[in-house]
């Protein structure tokens, strides 16, 4: 668990878990797309031969392509949660991965720069710093009525708003990356596929979804209350819970499995004040964490830039706004174990994190107090 704590703590060094957890999930999908196909075939489920014969007709490159789509994450999602889908469903999901490798595997799409000119036509998929930005394909026009992002009809988003949500994308990546080649690494990983929506509202929201792991969505980013800050931390936000994801995957979930979980009971979470379920708490922790040390270090780098007195009481303000709900009395963990029973190793993570930033809010108390 310490590990997964290092990759969210802006070192230097980009932490070897942040590319050693992908590597691993596509062997573990490896591993579950096989336990899928049998168990498809014991069904006498439809389409496995073709799909057998597309899917290793593939290259290795390939293959890894489709392991790490979100859509064959979904797919695999029951296996995960210990069901066996029907006939039917197997049949469906059958075809829809056939459709993956048909439409989507070993596919050539523009690499947008900021030369590429305005009157270039931006297909509904282009490449960005090698991360796939969906503007309008069947997926990212899906209306799902539970989801923040896609709970309305799409808006069409023309050419000239194509390329400045990829000018956009593009300028809060530099500076990420100028920041911290760690969180610049952390989204190139797991922010693999970025889904762009839009419509009517004036609202802006983004979205990780942990039964698809490797994509995020954004809706309205070219609203004027996405400035170049929010959208930075938005791609970290959402790059972390993927992250996380990826690891309860791997690993073991961070609410134990076979525990009395109380559904019912939704802790107050430490930022917004909203009552939250219990995992969306737990990876709240980690998010805030991760957000907190990104924002340290833009403050620290200003300041020996010796940028504006304007640009560093905002990013002061932003860090102070992150560090709050570590601030809570009491150990961080206590606010969210009487919902459910949180695994020991994590608990111990939550606590460390809080320490780590309540540590740093002290320090810069002391700081203050020696130049009064």
């Amino acid at each position: 668990m310490m590990q997964l704590m290092s990759g969210i703590s802006g070192t230097p060094v980009t932490p070897k878990i942040i590319n050693e957890l992908n590597v691993q999930y596509i062997l573990k999908t490896e591993m579950w797309l096989d336990e899928y196909i049998i168990r498809a075939q014991i069904a006498s489920a439809t389409g496995v031969q073709s799909f057998l014969a597309k899917y290793n007709a593939l290259t290795k490159s390939e293959k890894i392509d489709f392991l790490l789509r979100a859509e064959v994450c979904e797919v695999l999602t029951s296996l995960y949660n210990g069901i066996t889908p029907d006939r039917a469903s197997i049949n469906i999901q059958i075809e829809s991965m056939i459709c993956i490798i048909d439409e989507r595997v070993g596919r050539t799409h523009i690499e947008w720069t900021p030369e590429v000119r305005p009157e270039i036509v931006i297909n509904d998929i282009v490449m960005l710093r090698g991360i796939e930005i969906d503007f309008g394909t069947p997926r990212a026009q899906r209306i799902n009525h539970e989801s923040s992002v896609s709970h309305l009809q799409p808006s069409p988003i023309d050419n000239g708003e194509r390329h400045k949500v990829l000018r956009q994308l593009d300028n809060a990546l530099r500076e990420i990356q100028h920041t911290s080649n760690t969180y610049y690494a952390l989204i190139e990983a797991y922010a693999r596929v970025i889904i762009i929506r839009k419509n009517s509202m004036d609202m802006i929201a983004s979205e990780q979804v942990s039964d698809a792991i490797g994509e995020i969505s954004l809706l309205n980013p070219l609203h004027s209350l996405f400035s170049n800050q929010m959208l930075m931390e938005t791609l970290i936000h959402e790059s972390t819970h993927n992250y996380l994801s990826t690891f309860e995957r791997l690993e073991f979930p961070f609410i134990m499995r076979g525990s009395e979980y109380r559904h019912n009971i939704r802790p107050t979470s430490l930022w917004s004040g909203r009552p939250i379920k219990s995992e969306p708490f737990i990876h709240a922790v980690f998010v805030y964490f991760s957000l907190f040390n990104f924002v340290k270090l833009q403050l620290d780098k200003s300041k020996k830039s010796a940028e504006s007195a304007t640009i560093v009481n905002a990013l002061q303000s932003n860090l102070n706004r992150l560090a709050s709900g570590f601030l809570y009395p009491g150990k961080i963990s206590h606010y969210v174990s009487y919902a459910c029973l949180i695994d020991p190793q994590v608990r111990i993570c939550l606590d460390n994190m809080q320490a780590i930033v309540r540590s740093h809010v002290e320090h810069m108390a002391r700081d203050s107090l020696a130049y009064v």
